[in-house]
């Protein structure tokens, strides 16, 4: 019975130490991070001189360093060190793309503007505003009322950069016979429908077939 309960005890000794054994281990391997070679291995001699080279006197990194290798449980959260001369650091031409556009838009836009801003039609003559003049109602008793007609013409020209149509123009007589007076004596008036070639065409006259009637002393 004695070398039984000998034998069962230092079976469980030796039981106990290898569990203990196995749990220090996995203790110790826990506890002790995991180093993993960063982005960019090289040896350790060259690496050190490089390291040393770019430094300059600074401080070291603050993920490895120096030493060229990261725990592997910050592996996900720790980024590569980028040269500043690497062209994913350079700015995009997003900026110069978009102020191109605009640019274009705006040059665009000032042009059609410029082409289709309506301009002034010019009326102009080379002639007598009353050349030959037609009587048709004279009172010749009192001499207090006439009415005649009359023809005119007048150059048209047009500014714009596109054609224009004239429909139904008409004109207003006024009265000067004294020089502040602004009395309505008659009315022209031309129902021709014309079209006006674009800037730079030819002249096109339009002619007015115009009806005065004139009363008391102006007659």
């Amino acid at each position: 019975m004695d070398s039984v309960q000998k034998r069962l005890q230092n079976w469980t000794s030796s039981l106990r130490n290898r569990l203990s054994r196995r749990t220090e281990e996995s203790e110790t391997s826990d506890s002790a991070p995991i180093l993993v070679d960063c982005p960019h291995p090289s040896s350790t001699s060259a690496s050190t001189d490089q390291y040393h080279e770019l430094m300059n006197g600074s401080v070291p990194c603050p993920s490895c360093g120096g030493s060229g290798r990261i725990p592997k449980e910050l592996e996900e959260t720790l980024v590569a060190l980028i040269p500043m001369s690497d062209d994913r650091l350079k700015p995009k031409k997003t900026v110069m793309y978009v102020s191109i556009g605009i640019g274009v838009c705006l040059i665009i836009a000032a042009f059609f503007i410029y082409v289709f801003l309506p301009r002034t039609v010019l009326l102009t003559t080379d002639s007598y505003p009353i050349e030959v003049v037609n009587v048709f109602d004279l009172d010749n008793q009192t001499q207090s009322h006439i009415e005649f007609y009359f023809f005119n013409a007048v150059n048209v020209t047009n500014s714009n950069y596109f054609p224009v149509e004239v429909v139904n123009v008409s004109a207003t007589i006024i009265s000067k016979f004294q020089p502040w007076s602004m009395d309505i004596v008659g009315n022209g008036f031309n129902t021709t429908e014309m079209r006006i070639s674009p800037f730079g065409g030819n002249k096109q006259q339009i002619w007015f077939n115009n009806t005065v009637s004139l009363k008391g002393v102006v007659a």
